[in-house]
């Protein structure tokens, strides 16, 4: 069993990339997991080089950060080999003000998703991709609800109506038990299955 150590396989790839991209940030984290930071201009050549030349030939996820303070997004693309079962995490960082960044669609065809998903949450445009449709929610005209300036609480209040008695029922469980003087057992209580309510 690996007990988490780098193998030469991650040192090889993080040098490999260096020796290309002399401005980029690079370290090995850990066993089979690279990152890279580097400038926003140099994300497609990057990820088309480690694709098409060090077979990273499956684009796993894309996320996003939102850097409130610095004002900035910060885009996470996670490169998976299955030839190295090693990934490469590669960061950049994009103004938080009218967020854009090109699509990277013409490398990975599922990568539209992510940016669609990242578009919605973020409003982050995403040059190139011409399927930014709405993709979860309906009737939003809001700002992003994942960026942290949106204020979640102040929405919910003005948004929905708030049923009364739900001020003291924070755990509902519990509440219905006591109400119906029904039995509920906690999976991860460690005492056998003992009832909370009654220590049955």
């Amino acid at each position: 069993m690996s007990d988490g150590t780098p193998t030469r396989i991650e040192e090889q790839i993080a040098e490999a990339i260096r020796n290309t991209f002399h401005t980029a940030e690079v370290r090995v984290v850990r066993e089979r997991r690279v990152e890279v930071k580097l400038r926003a201009d140099l994300l497609p050549p990057l990820a088309s080089n480690l694709k098409h030349y060090h077979d990273f030939q499956h684009l796993s996820h894309i996320s996003c950060v939102d850097w409130l303070e610095a004002n900035e997004f910060e885009l996470v693309y996670f490169l998976w080999s299955y030839t190295h079962k090693i990934i490469v995490a590669i960061k950049i960082r994009i103004p938080r003000d009218k967020p854009r960044f090109v699509t990277i669609r013409p490398l990975w065809r599922h990568a539209e998703t992510y940016e669609r998903e990242i578009h919605e949450m973020y409003g982050i445009e995403f040059e190139g991709n011409d399927n930014l449709t709405p993709f979860l929610l309906e009737d939003w005209d809001n700002i992003p609800p994942m960026r942290r300036d949106f204020d979640t609480r102040k929405y919910v209040e003005e948004t929905y109506e708030w049923r009364p008695g739900r001020e003291e029922n924070f755990v509902p469980r519990q509440v219905i038990a006591e109400t119906w003087g029904e039995r509920w057992w906690d999976g991860a209580a460690a005492d056998g299955g003992k009832n909370e309510t009654d220590g049955t």
